[in-house]
């Protein structure tokens, strides 16, 4: 078949979901190589793909909460100049490359395809992303919040952008450019149903629902017979948030009395034993099959993950979302918007707050009901094979004109 080359950034939240469509285009007989940091070496040879290490030459923890969105975008920068020159090397010394593949906040990607005129797909882990999403209010680029704490960050992102221009000729490096990086094939990991502004995208953008065909990269959770089989409550914050004692301790406080049984996860890190006995209908773990409990679950509280959202709508299971960033934010307003979450802020672990917002959403019918209009869609968007469907379809209506351009 043909080769075809992924990028991407060194967190699971952007990996997870290229692995079930890499494993299918692998199926399918095609060559994937996949760029990627050494520590994510063992999930992408799992999927089939040939792994490629990108060294982090910054230091910059990219699974860790960003101060700004600028500060991102610097460190993205960064990145990439630090590391193209070799991995411009390592790209043509692979020999012919039909088709380039890398996630939405991977510019490297882009670079390599555009400096050696490879076709690419762009695939956003997060929602499709416009310049008129961007600068509303509380999206991840908001202005006002850029202006008052990311200065230092931003004049040194320009000064990367200027020396990368000059170097490589490169274009549309401004920061919005550096977080889209959409070109004429795109593939969202949500349905049009969900998709703020839908309107906003043309048919370059290929909206196939959550790609859900792989178990997570990270290490093998309990079995499913260790959880409880009724309807439960779901808590699980993700890795963002630094400091979840407060949160951990407001749930017990909150859902003791529930009626019902509660699975909270609590990562890898955090000492149990500082929390004290826990109520009776708590189940706590530090990992768990995040689909198979929401399976069983009635409610998840989450920090808004774009994962965690759609795998959650998936089982047409309603949400309260309590979001560490202006990202997370944009998410589970969208949930919001859809009458299928409700957001919550720090102020409501204070005292009974968490149990009135979870009260409101098990006893008003209309979240379950957008829920499962969500879930349908999401169903019907087509998943990983459609995922693979598009990028072996856009693969082949340009290479034609590949061959034109190289004289072939």
């Amino acid at each position: 078949m043909g080769k075809l080359v992924f990028f991407n950034v060194p967190a699971y939240g952007h990996l997870n979901p290229s692995l079930p469509i890499v494993r299918e285009l692998v199926d399918r007989g095609e060559q994937v190589v996949y760029f990627n940091h050494e520590s994510f070496r063992s999930a992408i040879e799992a999927s089939g793909a040939e792994f490629r290490p990108i060294p982090n030459l910054i230091g910059h923890d990219f699974t860790r909460r960003n101060k700004t969105f600028v500060h991102l975008v610097e460190a993205l920068m960064r990145q990439s100049q630090a590391w193209l020159p070799t991995g411009l090397q390592e790209f043509r010394e692979l020999g012919d490359v039909d088709l380039v593949m890398h996630d939405v906040i991977c510019p490297w990607g882009r670079f390599v395809a555009e400096l050696t005129r490879t076709p690419r797909v762009c695939m956003s882990s997060t929602l499709a992303m416009h310049s008129k999403l961007l600068l509303k209010g509380g999206s991840p680029a908001n202005l006002p919040f850029l202006v008052t704490r990311g200065f230092g960050a931003f004049f040194q992102y320009r000064k990367i952008a200027r020396d990368m221009a000059r170097t490589y000729g490169l274009t549309k490096l401004n920061p919005f450019n550096l977080v889209t990086n959409h070109g004429e094939c795109n593939i969202v990991f949500t349905s049009r149903a969900f998709q703020p502004e839908e309107s906003l995208f043309d048919d370059r953008y290929h909206f196939i629902g959550p790609s859900l065909a792989e178990p997570k990269a990270e290490a093998t959770a309990p079995p499913p017979s260790d959880l409880p089989d009724s309807p439960l409550i779901f808590l699980s914050l993700g890795t963002v948030f630094t400091d979840l004692m407060p949160f951990y301790r407001a749930c017990m406080r909150n859902f003791a009395e529930i009626g019902m049984p509660v699975v909270m996860v609590v990562g890898r890190n955090t000492n149990v034993a500082e929390l004290g006995t826990p109520p009776a209908n708590f189940v706590i773990r530090p990992f768990v099959d995040q689909l198979e409990v929401l399976k069983r679950a009635r409610l998840f509280v989450t920090h808004g993950g774009t994962n965690s959202v759609m795998e959650s709508l998936y089982n047409g299971v309603p949400l309260l979302v309590l979001p560490p960033t202006s990202e997370h934010a944009f998410v589970g307003r969208s949930a919001t918007a859809k009458g299928a979450a409700r957001m919550l802020t720090m102020k409501d672990l204070e005292g009974m707050r968490l149990r009135a917002a979870a009260d409101a959403v098990l006893n008003d019918s209309s979240y379950r009901d957008a829920a499962e209009m969500l879930r349908k869609s999401l169903h019907a968007a087509g998943g990983f094979r459609r995922g693979a469907d598009v990028i072996q379809s856009y693969r082949d209506q340009v290479k034609p004109r590949v061959a034109d351009l190289v004289g072939v």
